[in-house]
């Protein structure tokens, strides 16, 4: 398991704290009734009691299953909290929960004392049930019960439940359709504006699949082309897995051809994290330097030049003080 702290768009006020099953071990592939606290510590690394949060009888099903809170502190109170030691906070999460493990042990242990036989006992086959869903839900559309227009360019079929629960959005646009919907009919249709087909099919695709489609997490020769408009998606549906995934896939392609472009679209969406890794990269002498010499700073500059100047003013301040 581990924590996500999820870095606040510009209009986001708070921070959010999620809990993941991240990289399931040979023994625990899943975990049922979890119960997990969070808690900021202060300074001396106690809990305080005013900014914990705690929730019960979650379950941890499939890889990337998380649950927390996206609104656990305002960062204004987190900043007026006293918590903060050497320009870092501390969050403690204490977690309990079930799972197989007792018999998965047993079952060992009965396997090392058993004799050795000469006929082998195939194993089990792992389950699919992850990828039978994605084709049965996703690929075949089975039973879909709502229409996704997506300004007047292109529709989508899906199932409103699945919408309900991965963006709460949506699931408040689908509830005030159903409302309004004449008794009787079957399939609902709803409108989202503002945003390109292609950028609300590959987000509509990570909520059947938790994952990008594989043509767009291979385009590697320009990783501008989607990342804003997805970011832009997520922040809208509030859809925080894949805000996390477009920051996270984002971070690991900053070189000196992206790192403006990146720069800007972390800046845009307040991607604080994003933005840190940016900044890092760029406060190199010979990075910033052939940075300001590419096509993608050129485009970015109204945005990120005054980044850059922050950048150069504190490497002619550093050298200034080893001089003196």
């Amino acid at each position: 398991m581990r924590e996500y702290t999820k870095r606040p768009n510009a209009n986001d006020e708070h921070l959010s704290l999620y809990l993941e099953l991240h990289r399931p071990s040979s023994l625990i592939k899943e975990a049922s009734n979890v119960k997990f606290k969070f808690s900021l510590l202060d300074q001396s690394g106690n809990p305080v009691p005013q900014f914990s949060r705690a929730k019960e009888a979650c379950n941890f099903y499939a890889l990337d299953t998380y649950h927390g809170f996206s609104d656990f502190i305002k960062w204004e109170d987190l900043e007026k909290s006293g918590c903060f030691k050497d320009d870092t906070f501390t969050v403690q999460c204490d977690l309990t929960f079930t799972t197989d493990l007792g018999s998965a042990t047993a079952a060992a242990n009965d396997a090392a004392a058993a004799p050795a036989t000469s006929a082998a006992v195939p194993a089990p086959a792992s389950s699919k049930l992850h990828e039978h869903l994605t084709d049965f839900l996703w690929k075949d559309k089975r039973w879909v019960d709502v229409t996704v227009d997506v300004g007047g360019e292109a529709t989508f079929d899906a199932h409103a439940w699945l919408l309900s629960m991965r963006s709460p959005v949506l699931a408040e646009l689908l509830a005030s359709k159903e409302k309004k919907s004449a008794a009787g009919c079957a399939n609902r249709r709803i409108e989202v504006k503002d945003v390109e087909p292609k950028v609300f099919e590959a987000a509509l695709h990570y909520m059947y699949t938790n994952a990008l489609p594989a043509e767009k997490a291979e385009e590697d020769d320009d990783p501008m082309a989607m990342a804003p408009g997805l970011l832009a998606a997520a922040d809208r549906f509030k859809i925080d897995g894949l805000r996390l995934l477009c920051e996270e896939t984002l971070s690991k392609r900053i070189n000196v051809g992206t790192a403006a472009g990146i720069l800007a679209v972390a800046e845009q969406h307040g991607c604080r994290a994003l933005k840190a890794a940016c900044l890092e990269f760029m406060s190199r002498a010979e990075n910033l330097k052939a940075v300001m010499e590419t096509e993608g700073y050129e485009k970015a500059r109204a945005i990120v030049q005054p980044l850059v100047m922050e950048i150069g003013m504190k490497q002619w301040l550093a050298a200034t003080n080893k001089v003196h």
